[in-house]
This record gives structure tokens, sequence and C-alpha cells, in this order.
């Protein structure tokens, strides 16, 4: 069964085995491993917001992910780099992590929705987040679509 777990002083080096598919990096983050870039951002505080760092666990690591509160800004909690490791992936891991994640955001006070950025090219992921009830709602400057979904 699939599960959350902080990344701490502890496990922070299984983190980093998680390895990107080839040709997803630019999809993630552009660096590797991309757990350190998640440690990176949280350490930091990023638009000085919290980063919470997670490991996708399900008997294994199986990949990697963070939250980041935005609940006193939006009203939400915004999904970054939720990454499954190549040798685990189409295996239904990328699901579980986000339903977990919708879950953990249900039960934080005061989060309405759970957001969360895109490429365009990345369809698998785009049909993902629709078959699990994120709406698209816009365009980052950058270029990735904006989702979201209701946690309420």
């Amino acid at each position: 069964m699939a599960e959350l777990v902080p990344i701490t002083r502890a496990n922070w080096r299984d983190a980093t085995a998680v390895r990107v598919g080839a040709g997803q990096l630019r999809f993630i983050a552009d660096y590797k491993p991309v757990a350190l870039v998640i440690l990176s951002k949280a350490f930091l505080r990023v638009a000085d917001l919290d980063w919470w760092p997670y490991i996708v666990r399900d008997e294994a690591v199986v990949g990697v992910l963070a939250l980041v509160d935005e609940r006193e800004l939006h009203g939400q909690v915004a999904l970054f780099h939720l990454l499954v490791d190549a040798d685990h992936q189409r295996r239904g891991h990328g699901r579980a992590a986000l339903r977990l994640v919708l879950e953990l955001a249900r039960d934080l006070p005061g989060c309405q929705r759970l957001r969360l950025t895109v490429y365009p090219e990345n369809q698998a992921a785009i049909d993902l987040y629709r078959s699990e009830g994120f709406t698209r709602d816009g365009v980052e400057d950058d270029g990735e679509l904006r989702f979201s979904a209701s946690v309420s």
C-alpha cells in the first residue's frame, strides 16, 4: 500500500535514488536527482513559502514529490515535482501518490484546492490529472498548463 513519507535526515539518500525516465527530465525540474531540487527549495523556502518534501513508498521508494503551503495566500496547496522512478512507472504509483496528496490536502485546515502545473506535451500526466478530477484553469508564464481540484 502506497504512503507518503516526509523526507528527513534519516531517509534523504533513499529519495536521491529516484531516477527520471528517458525524456522526462525537463518535465520535472531539469536537474537530477530531483530529490535534491526538492530539498533545496524546501531549505531556501522558495517564494517565502513552506515546502514539504515527500518520498512515495510502496514496499520500496517509488517516487518523490513536494507540496507547497499556499493556504494563507490562496487557500490551496500546490504539488510540485511529482516523479515516479523510471523502474516503477506504469504501475499505478503516480495515481496512488496523487490520491494520497489529495487526501492530505483535504485534512489541512483552510485548504480548499490542490493545484499543479504540467507541460502541455506531457499528455500522460494530463490524462492522469483529469481522471482524478483536476480541471485546467490557466497557463503559467513559462507555458505550463495550470490545473486544480477541489479538496473541500
